[in-house]
């Protein structure tokens, strides 16, 4: 079987390659942008997972005829992979975006979130170091904006909301954020390798799934959409 830095490599090989091959985009059923380079990176991870990981269950953003309303990943042969998350930070920004996979398979288990834009990449065979920073942002998606009523908010010149939850685990994972909330609605490649990270790491943050403290190794399935909240331990 291929090794975690192997995987990791030609995973990343295959994003970098095709983040340049833009040509075109559309817009989907729901309103959102999706690239060629979303379809085109999926196709070759997918192809990339089912060359080395036999009989693999695959669960991608692209791919409606992989979604559930539950999942029931005890068998322990699957992957969830997001190509592009935050396509329209990819397309309008070229920044702010990031990229997901996260593959089960027996005894081999990868979690990453890369980011292209800066060339970094955190995942289970690159642990974060632990900060001491105290950091004060506090992140939310998108399905929070009409929870809020920004002018209420004593500290609102902390709060951002950055269109891609990939990018905002890592803002979080590498000790640039205090929190992350996500208020309704998150599809599983929106979290599961996010919180599969923070999970290396109980002493570091604090998680709420669908307002209940727990870890994500503790639910017996695995939910498509939720809420959480994940809050940073400070050391100082």
């Amino acid at each position: 079987m291929i090794s975690l830095v192997d995987f990791q490599n030609e995973i990343i090989k295959i994003i970098d390659k095709g983040i340049h091959e833009y040509d075109s985009f559309e817009i989907k059923n729901d309103g959102s942008i999706v690239t060629n380079v979303d379809k085109k990176i999926e196709i070759e991870i997918i192809e990339f997972l089912k060359l080395n990981f036999n009989g693999i269950n695959i669960i991608s953003e692209e791919n409606p005829s992989s979604h559930k309303s539950m999942y029931d990943l005890s068998a322990k042969r699957f992957a969830i992979i997001d190509p592009i998350d935050g396509t329209e930070n990819f397309l309008y920004l070229k920044n702010s975006y990031g990229s997901v996979v996260s593959v089960v398979y027996d005894d081999f288990e990868y979690h990453g979130i890369y980011i292209p834009s800066l060339k970094s990449i955190v995942s289970n065979i690159n642990p974060i170091k632990i900060s001491e920073l105290s950091p004060t942002i506090k992140l939310l998606s998108t399905s929070c904006m009409n929870n809020y009523s920004f002018n209420d908010i004593k500290d609102r010149q902390k709060i951002r909301i950055l269109g891609s939850s990939s990018y905002m685990f890592y803002l979080l994972l590498t000790g640039k954020a205090q929190e992350y909330k996500y208020c309704k609605n998150a599809k599983i490649w929106d979290y599961f390798t996010g919180l599969s990270l923070l999970n290396l790491n109980p002493n570091l943050f604090n998680i709420s799934i669908n307002n209940t403290t727990t870890k994500l190794e503790q639910l017996s399935l695995i939910p498509h959409l939720i809420t959480f909240k994940v809050e940073r331990n400070n050391f100082i």
